[in-house]
């Protein structure tokens, strides 16, 4: 047999499940920020965002810009004198003048240049 509740305790059970929704809505809320921070850290991490941290100004070059791969080159060049140009950069950079040469725009939607090795 089921007791008729009062209507003090209906408010309660009331404000009881309002305070769950209140907390499930919250934790979505701080699982969401914590994606949100994940992404922008992840983002911060690159060699732009470690130059936006240090406030270094900075030139980004699209890979649809027409001098894309004179700037590439250039690059490469003085990392090659400085010896930091790595096999893996140089392996990259062929690949890139590869896919460039046989359709200028392919780089930019799915080419090697640009993608991390987590990307592809």
């Amino acid at each position: 047999m089921t007791k008729k509740l009062t209507k003090a305790q209906k408010a309660r059970q009331i404000q009881a499940q309002i305070r769950r929704e209140e907390r499930q809505i919250q934790a979505q809320i701080r699982r969401e920020e914590q994606k949100r921070v994940a992404e922008m850290e992840f983002l911060l991490d690159s060699r732009a965002g470690k130059l936006l941290k240090k406030g270094k100004p900075f030139i980004v070059v699209a890979c649809d810009e027409p001098y894309y791969l004179e700037v590439y080159r250039l690059i490469r060049a003085y990392e090659k004198a400085k010896g930091t140009w790595t096999e893996r950069d140089e392996n990259v950079f062929n690949q890139t003048i590869v896919e460039w040469r046989e359709d200028p725009g392919a780089i930019c939607i799915g080419g090697t240049s640009w993608q991390s090795d987590e990307e592809k």
